[in-house]
């Protein structure tokens, strides 16, 4: 199943940088056949301007208080959410993520994680932008903060230094491998996985999965509030015996995440979250999203998936109009004896003179005429051009392209409704970001 996305991801992926080798991928034998590559892209302007105006609309992660009285805690974690972001560049890895996730292949991921390169005992809360690719999660998750994965696998290939630097609880086993890259049949998509040449490559990979908990609950027993109890025995009795009988202990299983390491394949430890959450320290964006289809390539789509075709085709007409320009044959008509010297007809640049036989007429030397394109051919390029756009949800008058003399506000109503198409790319995003601030929140309390 992964796979398959993989696949489709790749290919929206290679769509929008522009290579011209997915014409002979897909259509072999059609596309490419005695006819030169050439790619004219029009999806990454597209991409770049719907990533463009989230750029340009940027939302800061604040925290808003539910009470009055929790003002003050609340302006704190504000402060805190601001230096995690300014520290990490965070804002510019959420701009990343939809642009190369949710826009192009229809999921990215963003990983909270502590980095003890600076900081050894507290560590530092960081983000990254994880490729969809990088990847191995349980692909039928629903829910759009994928709280319901059963798993998540990701790899991370290091030098054994800067390994042991990152991860110092496991320094001495990781300075104890041997020497040369770790090559397996996962995750065959990563570029370290093309690249042979690269030596002594170490794939550290973390595997996520979701476990229960023993917890302890006090309930109120009068307005059955419940509240998790994380105190010893000791703290347990004393606060059972102040409220008496109006609490009362409820030992219940929670749901919760744990994590093993895997180093080269050999699993080193198998351990509760280190960030002391329960829940994942990854958030998706998605684009298109459809968790109940059967159909696993379409289940994760982006825009640029919609557009593929419309590229192939815009491509294939543009080649093919001019392959009939200079097909056609350019140069002079000559009655055979009309000039005194032939030769003086291969002459090129300018101010070249042609000498005609006096026992010949003027018109028995005539420049060969060229067809212009048909203008036919011409509407079709600028309608599947046109097409592009409409598939995209995209106005030409938002991405500054459309010159006529339209009224203002007519140029405001345009760009309003191309906002009001992609809403639902910007809405998804706003949550995504959201549930970055959450568990960023949850890992400073």
């Amino acid at each position: 199943i992964l796979q398959t996305q993989w696949y489709q991801a790749d290919l929206d992926q290679r769509f929008c940088m522009g290579d011209q080798d997915l014409w002979g991928l897909i259509f072999p034998g059609v596309a490419t056949y005695r006819r030169k590559i050439f790619n004219f892209n029009i999806i990454n302007p597209i991409i770049q301007a719907i990533s463009g105006f989230q750029r340009q609309t940027r939302k800061a992660t604040v925290c808003i208080p539910t009470q009055n009285q929790m003002q003050k805690t609340a302006d704190q974690l504000s402060k805190c959410l601001y230096y995690i972001h300014n520290l990490s560049n965070a804002y510019q890895i959420y701009s990343d993520a939809f642009e190369q996730g949710a826009c192009t292949q229809g999921l990215g991921w963003v990983s909270i994680y502590k980095d003890l390169s600076q900081d050894p005992i507290s560590g530092d809360i960081k983000l990254r932008y994880l490729d969809m690719k990088q990847t191995l999660f349980d692909p039928y998750f629903r829910r759009s903060d994928a709280s319901d994965m059963r798993f998540f696998w990701l790899r991370t290939f290091f030098d054994q230094k800067e390994a042991a630097l990152f991860h110092p609880q496991f320094a001495d086993e990781i300075l104890a491998l041997p020497k040369g890259t770790y090559r397996d049949d996962k995750f065959y998509y990563m570029p370290e996985v093309y690249q042979i040449q690269f030596p002594n490559l170490i794939a550290f990979d973390e595997y996520w999965y979701l476990a229960s908990r023993e917890c302890t609950y006090l309930i109120d027993t009068e307005t059955e509030e419940c509240q998790e109890f994380s105190g010893d025995e000791e703290d347990l009795r004393i606060i059972l015996h102040t409220f008496k009988n109006r609490l009362k202990v409820v030992n219940k299983p929670k749901p919760t995440v744990r994590r093993s390491i895997i180093l080269n394949d050999r699993v080193l430890i198998d351990e509760p979250n280190p960030y002391g959450i329960d829940r994942y320290p990854f958030v998706p964006f998605t684009g298109y999203f459809s968790p109940d289809t059967p159909y696993y390539a379409f289940k994760f789509r982006g825009v640029v998936r919609d557009m593929r075709d419309a590229q192939y085709l815009f491509n294939r007409r543009k080649v093919a109009d001019l392959d009939i320009l200079e097909s056609q044959q350019q140069g002079l008509k000559v009655k055979k004896g009309a000039l005194v010297t032939p030769d003086d007809t291969l002459n090129q640049g300018n101010g070249r003179i042609l000498s005609i036989d006096p026992k010949f007429q003027m018109d028995d030397v005539q420049p060969m005429p060229i067809v212009p394109p048909s203008p036919v051919m011409l509407q079709m390029e600028e309608m599947l051009q046109n097409i592009a756009y409409r598939i995209a949800g995209i106005d030409p008058a938002a991405m500054g392209i459309e010159v006529d003399d339209k009224a203002g506000i007519i140029s405001m109503m345009r760009q309003a409704a191309t906002a009001r198409n992609l809403q639902r790319l910007f809405d998804q995003f706003d949550h995504s970001q959201l549930l970055v601030g959450n568990i960023m929140v949850e890992m400073i309390q």
